[in-house]
C-alpha cells in the first residue's frame, strides 16, 4: 500500500502550493533519502533547516496515490517539486542498457574503454582548462519566454516565479522542443 506525504515547514498551511508532495510505500525511508538527495537540493536544504514530513493519506493503491499527487501538483515547479505529480519517478533501477552502453568502472571496464581513457588523458596533458581563472558569465544577456511571459533574462524569470535559473532553463528546453 502507498502513502502520499508532504515535506514542509511548520508554518506551511497549503499543500497545494508549499513544500514537497510525494508518493511512497515507505514514506519515512523516502524522507531519509530526500535528506541525502543529490537530485533536489531544495528539499535537502529544507530538511536541514527544519522541514518535516506529514503523511496526508495512507493505505492507497498506486493509482489512487498517483491521482492524489497529481491533484496537488498538476504541473511542474510547484512548491519544491520539480516535476508534475502523478507519475512514477524516472528511476534507472531495472533499466536495460543497450549492449556496449553500460557505464563500467574500475576493473570492469572493457579494454576499449581503458584504452580510450588513456588516449584522452594523454591528449589533455599540459592543456589549461577552458575555464581556468574565469569567474562569472561575461556573454550577452538573452531574453526568454517563460510560461508565456517575456523576460529580459532567465535570472529575471527565476526571481519573478521564485524558482532557480536551472528550473527556468529546464522548462524552456522542455517546452521549446515541443514547439510551444
Amino acid at each position: 500500500m502507498y502513502s502520499v506525504y508532504w515535506i514542509k515547514y511548520k508554518e506551511h498551511t497549503d499543500p497545494h502550493s508549499e513544500g514537497y508532495i510525494g508518493v511512497s510505500k515507505e514514506p519515512l525511508r523516502r524522507f531519509k533519502e530526500h535528506k541525502n538527495s543529490k537530485d533536489n537540493n531544495k528539499i535537502k536544504s529544507a530538511i536541514k533547516n527544519g522541514a518535516d514530513i506529514e503523511i496526508l493519506f495512507d493505505n492507497l493503491s498506486i493509482t489512487e496515490a498517483l491521482e492524489l499527487e497529481k491533484s496537488y501538483r498538476p504541473k511542474e515547479l510547484i512548491g519544491w517539486n520539480i516535476c508534475e505529480g502523478g507519475q512514477l519517478p524516472p528511476s534507472k533501477k531495472g533499466y536495460k542498457y543497450k549492449e556496449g552502453k553500460q557505464i563500467l568502472v574500475g576493473e570492469h571496464r572493457t579494454i576499449f574503454q581503458k584504452d580510450s581513457a588513456k588516449k584522452h588523458s594523454e591528449r589533455m596533458k599540459g592543456n589549461v582548462p577552458w575555464n581556468k581563472g574565469k569567474n562569472g558569465f561575461k556573454g550577452p544577456i538573452k531574453s526568454c519566454v517563460y510560461k508565456g511571459i517575456n523576460f529580459n533574462s532567465r535570472t529575471e524569470a527565476a526571481k519573478y516565479f521564485g524558482v532557480s535559473v536551472s528550473a527556468v532553463t529546464l522548462w524552456i528546453k522542455k517546452h521549446h522542443s515541443r514547439g510551444e
